[in-house]
């Protein structure tokens, strides 16, 4: 799999990026199970992202940690913009320690919000 670039969309529409996965890895010295567990998860990253926030906050809120991770790749991009606003210097760990903190309050504290998750993590940020 070295010098193999995947698209930066690659968790977008489930079944074609994966088909365009597997044609990534073919030929490389990467085995077979490798490529399915890759198309499993790329399929299953993308049925998360569908979800609504609500529904991936209950689920974490349950215990359901693949929930965080769908959060994660739905407003990361947006968390980085405003971070760099606020601190153009730190923003990576500004929106790590967002994350962190919320990621606290929903599924250690069962706390935190029910739904509009981008508009928590903003205001997490700023403060």
């Amino acid at each position: 799999m070295k010098n193999k670039e995947f698209p930066a969309d690659i968790s977008s529409n489930g079944p074609q990026k994966c088909d365009e996965l597997q044609q990534l890895l073919a030929g490389s010295d990467a085995e077979a199970s490798d490529e399915a567990k890759i198309c499993e998860e790329t399929e299953r990253l993308s049925a998360d992202l569908a979800e609504t926030d609500t529904i991936l906050i209950s689920r974490l809120r349950s215990g359901d940690n693949t929930a965080y991770t769908a959060l994660w790749a739905k407003h990361v991009d947006a968390a980085l913009r405003v971070a760099r606003r606020i601190t153009p210097n730190h923003a990576e760990d500004l929106v790590s320690e967002g994350f962190l903190a919320l990621y606290q309050q929903i599924a250690v504290k069962k706390n935190g919000p029910d739904s509009a998750f981008r508009a928590y993590l903003f205001t997490v940020m700023r403060n």
